[in-house]
């Protein structure tokens, strides 16, 4: 009768619910299943009597296995059949993004640790009568799915379509940082409609624009101690604000030819500054730190791929990168340097009780637990007082960071507390230009559900670094101020490493007499740029649905065509 499932079939044999059969009705379907051309009841009164006869033996059977007691079987057996075709329907509840991941999991750890088949863990998963205990936090998931489903998350120009008459998308992830388990996810906005649809969460890689900074330049420099003009750079190293070739990279509003401190650099998402250190990195050992400390793997290597400063600074990566992996990458940071594989059940258990998995979760040692304090340090002042600045919900200290794209066809923000780790990414599935008016969308979801996730959870600060000293340099020469500088106004306060602290008075600023010749160097550096407060941010883009790129916009590196959404980026500038 076209009956696709034991739902469907009680429906149509018994017009009810598969809950509510007898014992008497189960029977006479499992029946059918055998032969249906003989034993369909519908078919003529032939077939109906043979249904009756198989039934029986179901029975009979069932009571010889001890499965049933002699007299439920007489009952079962005396019960009148009576066949009724029910309104047709069909079972609509559809697995979550949650629970198909799960299933994925562990049908691969099956495969992996018990060396089942695929079909055969497959089959153990769905009719292997498992039970399967998952890290999902329901109230996490129900704050996460009421977001994604209500328009209101969104803004109506943000729900704009593109030219192919798309809807933008959207995804996150949510990690419970005290043991790396995946709370919740999900991979689209909207009521989720079909079984194994897209996961936007899991996969599918876009471009990460300026959110790959601080895992792929500062945490890795950070951590290999590397040296701009002879110091280890620390969060108040200044840098020169310039090109570095050809008028690349650009920055979002100006290259100021000015000195600017790292963690200014970071709050204010300056791309100058990422690119040479960088390339005081090496974007070998960038790449490296990437793919073996943080475990992504939709890196390709090679200086035409991936290996290069355009894709390991600034996010214009070849293939791009899963919210999942930027997620777990992240993560490292509030969790001291320890990186963990992000994963979704706990233990699976058999239908007689015996522990069939039992996940233990997989760690290993990313960075430095001071490395990861540096860049907690840098992230949290620029949700203070930098592009991130409008995640900021309050109740307790959060770090993160946005990512745009140069053809603003990806919006990001993955950020983090002490007790969860998330990132958001919104944008069309046919890669478009996004137009909006005001706060960045990834932002404003973070913010709409990581609020309501903390909501009665206690106020923490993040871990920061105990081994910086906060010294004060001039501005326009980087070394140490003199009575002069401060005539000037151009003394700032950084932090640095003890080895990284300048011991040179300025010589731009020395008294008059004491210059070295060709000293002044105000033609190369000028004066302090803007401080974080006074540079636009997300939330003051004017409401033209037609602003410039943002502080944080990135070059995206070579195009290649991808699978379900393909990726489109921009030629490095």
């Amino acid at each position: 009768e076209g009956c696709n499932g034991v739902q469907t079939a009680a429906n149509t044999y018994f017009g009810k619910d598969v809950k509510d059969l007898t014992l008497a009705e189960c029977a006479s379907i499992a029946a059918i299943t055998n032969l249906p051309s003989k034993y369909n009841p519908y078919i003529s009164e032939k077939t109906k009597q043979n249904n009756k006869e198989r039934q029986e033996t179901i029975i009979n059977k069932m009571a010889e296995l001890d499965k049933i007691t002699k007299e439920e079987a007489e009952a079962a057996k005396n019960e009148k059949l009576v066949f009724k075709r029910g309104k047709a329907k069909s079972n609509d509840s559809k697995q979550s993004y949650f629970v198909e991941k799960t299933v994925d999991q562990v049908i691969a750890d099956l495969v992996k640790e018990k060396g089942y088949s695929q079909a055969y863990a497959s089959s153990m998963v769905y009719s292997g009568g498992l039970s399967i205990y998952c890290t999902m936090e329901p109230n996490v998931q129900a704050i996460l799915d009421d977001a994604y489903t209500k328009t209101s998350t969104f803004t109506y120009y943000e729900l704009a379509k593109n030219k192919d008459g798309e809807l933008p998308q959207s995804s996150m992830v949510i990690l419970n940082n005290a043991t790396g388990a995946v709370a919740a996810l999900v991979g689209g906005r909207g009521e989720k409609t079909i079984d194994r649809g897209l996961n936007r969460a899991t996969n599918t890689y876009r471009q990460p624009g300026s959110t790959m900074k601080p895992i792929g330049t500062y945490a890795p420099a950070f951590e290999y101690k590397v040296k701009i003009d002879g110091q280890s750079i620390s969060p108040g190293t200044l840098v020169l604000d310039s090109h570095v070739r050809d008028g690349w990279p650009v920055n979002y509003d100006v290259v100021t030819e000015k000195l600017m401190s790292i963690q200014n650099a970071v709050s204010n998402s300056t791309n100058t500054i990422a690119v040479k250190v960088n390339m005081a990195l090496g974007a070998d050992r960038a790449y490296k730190f990437l793919t073996e400390n943080l475990h992504v793997t939709s890196m390709k290597p090679g200086g035409d791929n991936d290996e290069n400063s355009s894709s390991t600074a600034l996010g214009g990566m070849h293939t791009g990168i899963s919210v999942l992996e930027i997620t777990a990458a992240y993560e490292t940071f509030p969790n001291g340097g320890i990186y963990t594989e992000p994963y979704y059940y706990t233990k699976v258990v058999d239908s007689s009780g015996k522990i069939l998995l039992e996940k233990t979760p997989e760690t290993s040692v990313a960075m430095s637990d001071s490395t990861a304090a540096m860049i907690n340090l840098l992230l949290k002042n620029a949700v203070a007082s930098g592009t991130g600045s409008p995640a900021n919900f309050g109740t307790t200290q959060i770090a993160g960071k946005t990512g745009t794209t140069s053809d603003s066809k990806d919006r990001w923000f993955v950020g983090y507390t002490n007790y969860y780790t998330a990132a958001v990414w919104y944008g069309y599935d046919t890669p478009t230009r996004i137009s909006y008016s005001g706060t960045n969308p990834a932002v404003k979801a973070w913010r709409t559900v990581m609020s309501q996730v903390h909501k009665g959870l206690e106020y923490k600060s993040l871990k920061v670094p105990n081994n910086l000293t906060n010294c004060e340099v001039c501005s326009e020469s980087g070394l140490l101020p003199t009575e002069e500088c401060k005539k000037a106004k151009t003394v700032v306060s950084g932090q640095f490493l003890s080895g990284a602290i300048p011991k040179e008075p300025c010589t731009i600023h020395a008294a008059e007499g004491q210059k070295e010749e060709g000293g002044d160097k105000t033609d190369q550096t000028g004066q302090q740029p803007s401080s974080p407060e006074n540079k636009p941010i997300e939330g003051d883009k004017p409401a033209d649905g037609n602003q410039p790129p943002e502080g944080d916009t990135s070059v995206a590196g070579p195009t290649q065509p991808q699978p379900s959404p393909p990726v489109e980026t921009t030629p490095t500038a």
